[in-house]
């Protein structure tokens, strides 16, 4: 008897990219975690007594935002290893993923068929299109957006 060739559904694909993707996550919070406690002293602190309980007392600390603080020495060099991790990880995502499933994934992960906000997906993907132009042109991302739409609409993914 003759073996039938299995297709993987849409949303099988859909979630096997999103798993790949959260795989990528991981590493790159595992990587800026060393980067921010080991590397450059760094932590994180949402009140006085955490920063009391994590700060040295000979030491000048600088906020980063979003709660991380960094002694005021490592700040510049901080920010210039978290844009390397970032790049490294963008690089990787598309290696591994491709433009095309990206824009996809961040489609829906964004959940702009409801929303229909193109801009604000574009921001996120504002580094991804810094480092591959080619690859993210506005025709492409518009094509992408629509196609995704498209098959919102057939799913009723609303």
């Amino acid at each position: 008897m003759p073996y039938k060739k299995l297709t993987m559904s849409q949303d099988k694909k859909r979630w096997l990219i999103c798993k790949n993707a959260s795989k990528l996550e991981r590493m790159l919070n595992q990587q800026r975690r060393i980067c921010f406690e080991v590397e450059n002293g760094a932590f994180f602190s949402f009140g006085n007594e955490q920063f009391k309980e994590k700060a040295d007392k000979d030491i000048k600390y600088f906020s980063m935002g979003a709660g991380l603080i960094c002694p005021k020495s490592t700040a510049d060099k901080l920010v210039a290893a978290i844009a390397n991790i970032t790049e490294a990880g963008i690089k990787q995502d598309v290696k591994e993923n491709g433009a095309e499933k990206i824009m996809e994934r961040e489609y829906f992960n964004y959940e702009t068929q409801i929303t229909c906000d193109n801009i604000s997906l574009d921001g996120y993907l504002s580094d991804y299109i810094r480092l591959f132009p080619e690859e993210f042109k506005t025709e492409k991302r518009n094509q992408v957006y629509n196609d995704c739409l498209q098959l919102a609409i057939k799913n009723d993914w609303f």
